[in-house]
């Protein structure tokens, strides 16, 4: 599906950090000096999201059954209650309702917004994801803008060394016991790693080391100096945690910059799969540890993601090939590295110029 209006993109760059610069307009300074009576400024009519109301609790009957743009064109939100919600560049997702199905259990929960916090925010990036389908929840009809949203980690201090928290952002899944399972979402290539997967647990950081039933997770930082500038990309699949068995390899990235995760769970063959755009990349028999229950994506530095979705149905196993694009190396463990760089400001441009907002 596309949309009549062009799909255009800020290229800009504001630090995350700096979010108070991002809030709007804001009253500045003074208040109320003493006796008279001071002006009272009517709270602000919010424009409700362009998401259809939800008519039922927990996620879809399928085949789609949870879906997210990361879009706040009108910028707003539903919040879990209901309420809506005000929402700017660099707004924090926990407590945000899932775009599909919009009800209070499909709510987004990750680390809350704290001062020098690592934690998962709304952004911007230009140009659009060609792989999303159009959205009005993305569409500014007011400025005829399309907004292309993505949730964006702001990580890890590059400057001060502050520790990786690798931190969380998930959403409720009662995973089907009888049928396969796919979640998917697509990530553009800055400095970072980004990965996603099916869990047990709610934990807020580092929750796929521990309790990630499936999960994939992708690398850039050898694209840009402080990784070494090996213009390597690799991937790293896992299982329970990080104690199951286990593949890793280097994979091409994808011309657009917008890279498509999926990991899929076959509970009836007993099947976990992952694929890197369309290509299949690790495909293993695996017994769930602990039933699923939430779906999510983790990651360190600049990782983000996209056109977030679960459906029903597996990742096609992998067809016969004299030849291939990808490598890949399996173990029973794995001494995957979650390390600290210092790096600069060049990682919020890609090769392909996505660049984020």
């Amino acid at each position: 599906m596309s949309n009549s209006n062009e799909r255009k993109s800020r290229n800009v760059f504001e630090p995350l950090e700096g979010r108070l610069l991002c809030k709007g307009g804001g009253s500045g300074g003074g208040g109320g000096g003493g006796g008279g009576g001071g002006t009272i400024t009517p709270t602000p009519v919010l424009t409700a999201p362009a998401i259809p109301a939800g008519t039922f609790d927990g996620i879809g009957s399928g085949p789609n059954y949870l879906r997210e743009s990361f879009g706040f064109a009108q910028g707003t939100r539903y919040k879990q209650n209901g309420d809506i919600k005000q929402v700017f560049l660099h707004d924090n997702i926990n407590g945000i309702r899932a775009e599909f199905p919009n009800n209070k259990t499909e709510t987004w929960i990750a680390p809350p917004e704290v001062t020098g916090g690592q934690e998962w925010d709304f952004a911007v990036v230009g140009p659009s994801d060609p792989y999303e389908a159009f959205t009005p929840l993305q569409n500014d009809t007011v400025n005829n803008n399309y907004s292309d949203g993505l949730l964006f980690l702001n990580g890890a201090s590059f400057l001060d060394g502050t520790g990786d928290q690798r931190p969380n952002a998930l959403l409720p899944f009662a995973a089907p016991t009888n049928s396969a399972y796919t979640v998917s979402g697509d990530t553009v290539a800055f400095f970072g790693k980004t990965a996603i997967g099916f869990s047990s647990s709610s934990a807020l950081n580092k929750n796929f080391e521990a309790n990630g039933e499936a999960w994939l997770e992708v690398n850039f930082m050898g694209n840009f100096p402080a990784g070494g500038s090996t213009f390597v990309q690799t991937w790293e699949f896992h299982t329970n945690g990080l104690s199951g068995p286990s593949l890793s390899g280097t994979f091409n990235g994808d011309a657009s910059s917008f890279n498509r995760l999926a990991v899929s769970y076959d509970p009836v063959n007993k099947m976990v799969a992952a694929s890197i755009n369309g290509d299949v990349v690790a495909s293993l028999p695996y017994t769930l540890k602990s039933a699923v229950k939430y779906a999510g994506v983790e990651g360190s530095w600049n990782g983000n993601i996209d056109n977030f979705q679960l459906n029903a149905g597996a990742i096609a196993p992998p067809v016969a090939t004299t030849t291939t694009a990808l490598s890949s190396t399996s173990s029973s463990t794995s001494s995957s590295t979650f390390s600290s760089t210092s790096i600069g400001s060049d990682v919020l441009q890609t090769s392909s110029g996505s660049v984020l907002a």
